[in-house]
């Protein structure tokens, strides 16, 4: 259309220099022959050529100017369909910004109350490592006094089995005395002719032997009695050791 209405402008402004050449000829002609026709009839067209051609120049500005309101409104169109895209998405964003805010207000709270609930475990760990040093502490000189009076019964359940061994040995030696004895009176009895003395000394035997047979099993019950409770002595010392090293280990 643009080149039609070009092609169109270009003949209209030919024709228009035409009519205005042919108008100064005809001008020169009709002063010649002082016949006005020759001047009248190019001007005429002239003029309605020119005419035609300001009317087309119009027509064809009155097109541009359309053309480019147009331009501009679809311009404005799309320019507000982009603002009010932007101000949509602005708003999203806002709304997300806003979103986020009230997370992050939450998140810190709930940040300074777990704070707080550390700052109080950390105390409370802070007393019990302090009573806990303060036990061990205790705990370690109880251990310690146990250890040395377990150490102190231990030495004295050694001078016990000792004595008690040489208890035993004296025992021993006390039986096979009084056995030499009553062997040493009897050959003596059988030598001796006085029925009187003999009489005498066998009451005397008697009574020596009867003693002899109640106070050996008494004195071999005792020691069996002191050996088992030696025995108990040693177990219990064993399992005291024991339970003391443990509590060694772990206080340490």
């Amino acid at each position: 259309m643009n080149q039609n209405h070009s092609s169109s402008q270009q003949a209209l402004q030919f024709a228009e220099y035409t009519a205005l050449a042919a108008s100064v000829a005809g001008s020169i002609v009709a002063i010649a022959s002082q016949k006005l026709i020759w001047a009248v009839t190019p001007l005429s067209a002239t003029v309605i050529l020119n005419l035609l051609n300001r009317q087309q120049q119009l027509h064809h500005l009155k097109h541009l100017q359309q053309t480019q309101l147009e331009q501009v409104q679809t311009q404005q169109e799309d320019g507000t369909q982009t603002l009010d895209s932007v101000a949509s998405q602005l708003q999203q964003q806002a709304t997300v910004v806003q979103n986020l805010a009230e997370t992050i207000g939450k998140l810190d709270q709930r940040l300074q109350e777990h704070s707080e609930m550390l700052y109080n475990f950390t105390s409370q760990l802070s007393t019990i490592a302090l009573e806990v040093n303060t036990h061990q502490e205790t705990y370690q000189k109880q251990v310690k006094t146990f250890k040395d009076q377990l150490t102190a019964h231990t030495h004295q359940i050694a001078s016990l089995s000792e004595q008690l061994g040489e208890t035993r040995a004296k025992l021993h030696q006390e039986y096979q005395q009084t056995a030499q004895l009553l062997s040493e009176r009897l050959s003596s009895v059988e030598d001796s002719c006085d029925p009187n003395s003999i009489q005498t000394t066998l009451q005397h035997l008697q009574s020596e032997y009867e003693q002899l047979v109640h106070t050996f099993p008494q004195l071999e019950d005792h020691l069996a009695s002191v050996s088992d409770e030696q025995a108990e002595w040693k177990t219990s010392l064993t399992h005291l050791k024991q339970r003391v090293s443990q509590l060694e280990d772990k206080l340490s």
